[in-house]
């Protein structure tokens, strides 16, 4: 997808302003690299950002000067969490909080089922688009699908971070997954895609297909498809975890006109089997991390996660908020929700 400069800078400016982050002192050059220089400032602190954009490298987005400081780092996590995935870019980061952030990660790999077991990448091809979700079980969640690709085109610490820092989403610890999240999207710029639904988006696709399932299989076709082009591989193997007995995924990539082009896998457990599925379950739970906090906040109430307290959280905001807005209609606490919401009318 083909970007101005001016719309990277106005993508990820609203996106500061939307955290309460100041830009000013905004200057456009153009020189072998075009750029744009700004100001992003909390209080009394500000830093310089610069973004750059040349035909070969596609944006890089510098904050190479920022400090060891918490207005640095929650710069850094804003414009991490921006939906980038679909432009080539890259994000600098200052080397003193890089290794801060991957001797945080590192010292805690012993601790957990890290996947660098050989075997794994035996049983499956290490050279993949993976493919997973968080947030389909869920009443009132936002459900997240990410796809990872894994070539020789990554650079070595890519590679580092996802044989020894990257395991099942499942797990890892919230903060774990945050810090891991970051490292990848930091060497990994531009090789994985992310999308989410919120309920209401949720529920327009589930009225269209009717089927769970359904809807998963062209969500995930759909990654796959903007996948194809960020892997340096002809023909990739694709890994998607099974979770249909019949040929879902295979027919949502045929409608997109896809599945010729890819070697489909369909295997249970595959993020404990493939690093590719393991890399997108972490991102996919650290963007749903993210938005359910972001969602939670604009809700001025916390949205539960799973099925427990759907109707008391449903009881608070039914009142301000479309119930289609919030939760999942099809879900069995939903539906029984508004049953007795209809009694009392």
């Amino acid at each position: 997808m083909i970007m101005t400069l001016k719309e990277m800078f106005t993508l990820v400016s609203n996106g500061l302003t939307a955290h309460g982050i100041v830009v000013s002192d905004i200057k456009m050059m153009q020189n072998t690299a075009e750029f744009v220089q700004f100001r992003a400032s909390i209080s009394n602190w500000i830093g310089q950002i610069n973004i750059y954009l040349s035909k070969k490298n596609g944006f890089t987005i510098d904050l190479s000067r920022f400090g060891d400081n918490p207005e640095s780092a929650k710069i850094i996590e804003i414009i991490q969490n921006l939906n980038l995935s679909k432009y080539k870019h890259k994000i600098t980061i200052p080397a003193v909080i890089l290794k801060k952030m991957s001797d945080s990660v590192s010292s805690q790999a012993s601790t957990v089922n890290v996947i660098s077991n050989p075997t794994i990448t035996r049983k499956l091809p290490l050279f993949c688009i993976g493919a997973d979700e968080v947030g389909k079980g869920g009443a009132c969640e936002t459900l997240v699908t990410a796809a990872f690709c894994i070539d020789d085109s990554l650079p070595k610490e890519a590679m580092f971070i996802i044989k020894n820092m990257v395991a099942d989403s499942k797990t890892l610890t919230d903060t774990r997954i945050r810090q891991v999240a970051q490292l990848i999207k930091q060497y990994c710029a531009g090789k994985y895609v992310i999308h989410t639904y919120n309920p209401r988006e949720y529920n327009a696709l589930y009225e269209m297909h009717g089927n769970l399932n359904v809807l998963l299989a062209n969500a995930h076709a759909r990654n796959i498809a903007e996948a194809i082009s960020l892997i340096k591989i002809e023909c990739p193997t694709v890994v998607v975890d099974q979770f249909a007995s019949n040929n879902v995924v295979s027919e949502a990539l045929a409608r997109r006109n896809v599945l010729n082009k890819v070697h489909l896998i369909e295997t249970t457990r595959a993020e404990e089997k493939s690093l590719a599925v393991a890399t997108a379950s972490v991102l996919a739970r650290d963007a749903f991390l993210s938005i359910m906090d972001e969602r939670s906040r604009e809700i001025g109430v916390t949205i539960p996660k799973g099925a427990k307290l759907v109707g008391s959280f449903l009881s608070r905001v039914h009142n301000k908020h479309d119930i289609g807005e919030v939760a999942k209609l099809h879900f069995t606490p939903v539906k029984e929700f508004m049953k007795r919401e209809s009694r009392l009318l």
